[in-house]
Protein backbone atom coordinates (compact mmCIF):
# COMPACT_ATOMS: atom_id res chain seq x y z
CA UNK A 1 0.00 0.00 0.00
CA UNK A 2 2.79 2.44 0.88
CA UNK A 3 4.52 1.72 -2.42
CA UNK A 4 1.33 2.56 -4.35
CA UNK A 5 0.90 5.76 -2.36
CA UNK A 6 4.51 6.73 -2.95
CA UNK A 7 4.16 6.03 -6.67
CA UNK A 8 0.96 8.06 -6.91
CA UNK A 9 2.60 11.00 -5.11
CA UNK A 10 5.70 10.98 -7.31
CA UNK A 11 3.50 10.95 -10.41
CA UNK A 12 1.52 14.03 -9.35
CA UNK A 13 2.25 17.22 -11.34
CA UNK A 14 2.25 19.09 -8.01
CA UNK A 15 5.13 16.90 -6.82
CA UNK A 16 7.16 17.73 -9.93
CA UNK A 17 6.42 21.42 -9.33
CA UNK A 18 7.44 21.06 -5.69
CA UNK A 19 10.80 19.61 -6.68
CA UNK A 20 11.31 22.29 -9.33
CA UNK A 21 10.54 25.13 -6.92
CA UNK A 22 12.69 23.67 -4.16
CA UNK A 23 15.67 23.09 -6.42
CA UNK A 24 15.27 26.50 -8.04
CA UNK A 25 15.94 28.21 -4.72
CA UNK A 26 18.20 25.87 -2.74
CA UNK A 27 21.00 25.71 -5.30
CA UNK A 28 21.43 29.50 -5.71
CA UNK A 29 21.15 30.14 -1.97
CA UNK A 30 23.70 27.43 -1.18
CA UNK A 31 26.03 28.86 -3.83
CA UNK A 32 25.72 32.38 -2.36
CA UNK A 33 26.59 31.19 1.14
CA UNK A 34 29.44 28.95 0.01
CA UNK A 35 30.99 31.63 -2.20
CA UNK A 36 30.77 34.20 0.59
CA UNK A 37 32.22 31.79 3.17
CA UNK A 38 35.13 30.61 1.00
CA UNK A 39 35.87 34.17 -0.10
CA UNK A 40 36.15 35.13 3.56
CA UNK A 41 38.44 32.16 4.33
CA UNK A 42 40.64 32.88 1.29
CA UNK A 43 40.94 36.53 2.29
CA UNK A 44 41.92 35.55 5.83
CA UNK A 45 44.53 33.12 4.49
CA UNK A 46 45.99 35.13 1.61
CA UNK A 47 45.32 38.76 2.55
CA UNK A 48 45.87 38.93 6.31
CA UNK A 49 47.21 42.50 6.10
CA UNK A 50 44.03 43.65 4.39
CA UNK A 51 41.75 41.76 6.77
CA UNK A 52 43.69 43.06 9.78
CA UNK A 53 43.58 46.68 8.65
CA UNK A 54 41.60 48.87 11.06
CA UNK A 55 38.45 50.51 9.72
CA UNK A 56 39.46 53.85 11.20
CA UNK A 57 43.00 54.89 11.99
CA UNK A 58 44.07 53.60 15.43
CA UNK A 59 40.71 51.81 15.72
CA UNK A 60 40.16 48.35 17.15
CA UNK A 61 37.67 47.09 14.58
CA UNK A 62 39.31 45.55 11.54
CA UNK A 63 38.11 44.89 8.01
CA UNK A 64 38.02 41.17 8.87
CA UNK A 65 35.61 41.75 11.75
CA UNK A 66 33.27 43.69 9.47
CA UNK A 67 33.48 40.99 6.80
CA UNK A 68 32.82 38.29 9.41
CA UNK A 69 29.82 40.18 10.76
CA UNK A 70 28.58 40.62 7.19
CA UNK A 71 28.90 36.88 6.64
CA UNK A 72 26.83 36.16 9.74
CA UNK A 73 24.19 38.68 8.66
CA UNK A 74 24.16 37.18 5.16
CA UNK A 75 23.47 33.77 6.67
CA UNK A 76 20.52 35.16 8.67
CA UNK A 77 19.18 36.93 5.55
CA UNK A 78 19.44 33.78 3.43
CA UNK A 79 17.69 31.76 6.13
CA UNK A 80 14.91 34.33 6.50
CA UNK A 81 14.42 34.46 2.73
CA UNK A 82 14.25 30.66 2.49
CA UNK A 83 11.71 30.46 5.32
CA UNK A 84 9.55 33.06 3.56
CA UNK A 85 9.94 31.27 0.21
CA UNK A 86 9.13 27.86 1.70
CA UNK A 87 6.10 29.13 3.58
CA UNK A 88 4.77 31.07 0.59
CA UNK A 89 5.51 28.82 -2.39
CA UNK A 90 6.41 25.34 -1.17
CA UNK A 91 4.03 24.80 1.74
CA UNK A 92 0.84 25.23 -0.34
CA UNK A 93 2.08 22.55 -2.74
CA UNK A 94 2.82 20.23 0.17
CA UNK A 95 -0.69 20.79 1.47
CA UNK A 96 -2.18 20.03 -1.96
CA UNK A 97 -0.11 16.86 -2.30
CA UNK A 98 -1.10 15.76 1.20
CA UNK A 99 -4.80 16.33 0.49
CA UNK A 100 -4.66 14.41 -2.80
CA UNK A 101 -2.69 11.56 -1.22
CA UNK A 102 -5.12 11.41 1.69
CA UNK A 103 -8.01 11.28 -0.79
CA UNK A 104 -6.30 8.47 -2.77
CA UNK A 105 -5.89 6.21 0.27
Amino acid sequence: MHENLQKSITEMPEYAELLRRRNAITTPLAAIVLIAYYTFIILVAYAPDFMGRPIVENGLTSVGIIFGLGLILLTFAVTAFYVWYANTLIEPLLHTIYQKAKHDE
